[in-house]
């Protein structure tokens, strides 16, 4: 794959001209130099192979992610679908911030309502009156006095 992608720089390079050719110049666009950079990276990464290098494995994985970014600058409904992505991830980042502020809220509440609520006094020697009144222990302190276990 790493072959035919810098084949196809390379024609695109030759056609067009690297920069300084005018505004058609292969680097005036983004797409290109995003292309020029997967091809780079990958042909450095092929280059420099050695497991003394993590970060050239991170960046092969990083170049075969953006491999498929290439495929939305050919499309013109794909480049307007992730413009319009991007345009709309300020607006999405708020509503998060105020849905994770609700959930703080709400979950604060919840760990003060139901602190130690879950928990049940057990015991097998009560007597049968000190059994009725072990429904109204509220915590661990009255169970222990009772003689009970948390």
């Amino acid at each position: 794959m790493t072959i035919l992608f810098t084949l196809e720089v390379i024609i695109k390079i030759i056609s067009k001209g690297l920069i300084f050719n005018g505004p058609k110049s292969y680097l005036r666009k983004p797409r290109n130099i995003l292309d020029l950079l997967v091809v780079a990276v990958s042909l450095g990464s092929q280059f420099i192979s050695n497991a003394e290098y993590s970060f050239i494995k991170v960046l092969r994985i990083i170049t075969r992610l953006a491999r498929p970014l290439k495929l939305l600058f050919r499309d013109e409904k794909l480049k307007i679908s992730i413009s319009v992505l991007f345009a709309i991830l300020p607006e999405i980042s708020r509503l998060l911030a105020i849905y994770s502020l609700f959930c703080l809220i709400f979950a604060t509440i919840s760990v003060n309502l139901l602190a130690g609520r879950m928990y049940y006094c057990y015991s097998d020697h009560l007597i049968k009156a000190e059994k009725i009144m072990q429904q109204n222990v509220l915590n661990a302190e009255d169970c222990f006095n009772l003689g009970g276990i948390w």
